[in-house]
């Protein structure tokens, strides 16, 4: 399936290219978030852990210096409008949320931001930094969960209610709030 959809990349890049179009033009390639095939006991795309969360983001922009370079920093889906803001020169107004990525696509491996977040509804949020994973349900069996993403990355093991985890548990809180 990659090798799929690397080839198919390829073809959109080379077609840009042909046309003469590679030197005026902005790709922007992304696909949907994840998928559950029976972890968790889910069959869906509809829950908050990380498997859900994580969406594949490829972007070319002509002349950035790290084309063609993984980055590892966070980004979220409300950062693509003030980051095609910035690239193409339009204001974009105040009311709109997130952050431009544009840096990023000079330079991938300086600090960005520290933690995202999901809303789910106003009953379901999570928030997620390099090795906490925090979730705040206002109904269900569950209220809280907290996974430990550095010994823990398939968030098996609700810690929430672990006292070794009282303040991750009361950081990730605050950073939820």
């Amino acid at each position: 399936c990659v090798s799929f959809v690397d080839d198919n990349i390829g073809r959109i890049l080379a077609a840009l290219e042909r046309q003469g179009l590679a030197d005026n033009t902005v790709v922007f390639i992304l696909g949907d978030h994840g998928f559950h095939l029976g972890d968790h006991g889910f069959w869906s795309k509809y829950s908050m852990l990380e498997a859900t969360r994580r969406a594949p983001l490829w972007v070319r922009v002509p002349g950035a210096p790290a084309n063609g370079r993984v980055c590892r920093e966070f980004v979220e889906f409300v950062d693509f409008i003030p980051t095609l803001g910035e690239l193409f020169g339009f204001p974009v107004p105040a009311r709109v949320e997130g952050t431009s990525f544009a840096p990023l696509l000079v330079n991938p491996e300086q600090p960005w931001k520290s933690a995202v977040f999901m809303v789910q509804s106003p009953e379901e949020q999570v928030v997620r930094n390099r090795r906490y994973s925090y979730m705040e349900f206002k109904g269900g069996p569950v209220s809280v969960a907290l996974y430990d993403l550095e010994k823990d990355p398939w968030e098996i093991v609700n810690l929430a209610d672990d006292r070794a985890y009282a303040p991750a548990r009361a950081e990730m809180a605050a950073l939820l709030k």
